[in-house]
């Protein structure tokens, strides 16, 4: 797994510091990137028609904004 530089991490602790303040810590936030990104390697590798789910749901998402 990759480290993630301190831009990564804080977005992170700002999510779970308002909505889950118990966990929000940096250890807690850089492992939670590295299960990300080893759950959507998982997804391309074993169920690679999920990633085109997965964009077209963010892709609607955008929309919105």
């Amino acid at each position: 797994m990759k480290t993630y530089d301190e831009s990564d991490i804080d977005g992170v602790l700002k999510y779970m510091t308002i909505f889950h303040p118990e966990k929000a810590n940096r250890e807690y936030c850089n492992a939670l990137l590295e299960y990300w990104e080893m759950t959507l390697k998982h997804i391309a590798i074993n169920n690679p028609d999920n990633i085109g789910i997965i964009l077209e749901k963010f892709e609607a998402s955008k929309q919105k904004d």
